[in-house]
């Protein structure tokens, strides 16, 4: 799955499970871990394309179609710490130990990796999900095929709509003011009529 989608998808999970069990996620946090995996592989051979040949075109291209094998050996090393299960199981661990409590914005790179995993096809940079272990690839739909693009953003907008028109948590129904006391036993009713020997009376 593209970036911005990994991006946006985490967002919309977050804001759910904010709605749903009243505990506010940082969305912010969400989106960073959501795009995390991709901007620590890619994201660093984009940047040093721009500094070193002034574009971000992809320098893996040949004959138009994505090549691994001009794709930088640092990147595909980065790319399997970033996008494997276990890498992701130690430090959400470790987290954990050193808050004391879980860290649930961090589950948007967990995220990342399972949608990652049917969308990706042997043929450029399967997930590898459970790296540094022996395992098989799953041969999946590449995401960049617009029959994948064009119904996962109808279901990404339909997903952020219903997601965000639901108040979050710390909103606040309006309050009504609580209704009067009904009158004691002997005292006049502020309602009632009134007679002209009482106060305000004509």
């Amino acid at each position: 799955m593209d970036v911005f989608a990994h991006g946006l998808w985490s967002v919309a999970v977050a804001k759910g499970a904010s709605n749903r069990t009243q505990k506010p996620l940082s969305l912010k946090l969400a989106l960073a871990f959501g795009v995390a995996p991709d901007l620590a592989s890619f994201g660093i051979l984009f940047v040093q394309r721009l500094l070193e040949a002034g574009t971000f075109r992809p320098g893996f291209l040949k004959d138009g179609h994505p090549d691994p094998a001009l794709v930088p050996a640092y990147v595909h090393s980065l790319y399997n710490i970033t996008h494997s299960l276990v890498t992701f199981s130690v430090v959400f661990l470790i987290v954990w130990a050193l808050r004391r409590k879980p860290l649930w914005e961090m589950l948007a790179w967990l995220l990342h990796i399972l949608c990652d995993l049917p969308t990706h096809s042997t043929r450029f940079f399967p997930t590898p999900w459970l790296w540094p272990f022996p395992h098989p690839f799953l041969d999946g739909w590449p995401w960049a095929r617009w029959g994948f693009q064009i119904p996962n953003y109808l279901l990404l907008g339909l997903t952020l709509w219903l997601a965000f028109r639901r108040p979050g948590p710390g909103s606040r129904a309006p309050r009504t003011p609580p209704p009067s006391p009904a009158p004691g036993p002997g005292l006049p009713s502020s309602t009632g009529p009134r007679t002209a020997g009482s106060p305000g009376g004509s």
